[in-house]
């Protein structure tokens, strides 16, 4: 997983000034949490934006295996990664889908005081906020 996923980083990464790579699954996932560290280890990112399903408290079909707090998350990503290089948290995309609009900002500006960084609903409310964290 981690040798095809950098093969693909690299592949693209001498004419890139940016390259996206999509995650999967989360490191507390116990069925998907290997794929989630090769593709980390095998992107090595500079910075990664966090995402999560506002109101989630446990991952979907686990048997109650429930998710930490936004910050022990993303200590715990930046903690992997740092076995292999350093890596940052530059954002948080949150799917608020299933909650309402006031719920939604109110995550939003949770996940930001929490976490130091910008935080959006990308399809709710726009991704300027991350569009921008990444150009800078």
């Amino acid at each position: 997983m981690a040798g095809a996923v950098e093969r693909d980083v690299l592949s693209v990464a001498d004419r890139s000034d940016v390259i996206l790579v999509e995650g999967q699954g989360s490191l507390w996932h116990p069925g998907f949490s290997a794929v989630t560290l090769g593709i980390l280890h095998g992107a090595c990112p500079d910075a990664y934006i966090l995402c999560h399903e506002v109101g989630r408290e446990e991952i979907a079909n686990s048997n109650g295996v429930r998710i930490p707090p936004l910050d022990v998350v993303a200590r715990g990503y930046e903690a992997a990664m740092g076995w292999i290089r350093p890596t940052k948290l530059i954002g948080v995309a949150l799917n608020s889908s299933k909650v309402d609009e006031a719920t939604a900002r109110r995550a939003i500006d949770d996940a930001e005081a929490l976490l130091g960084v910008p935080a959006t609903d990308p399809v709710r409310f726009g991704c300027g906020k991350l569009v921008r964290v990444l150009a800078a």
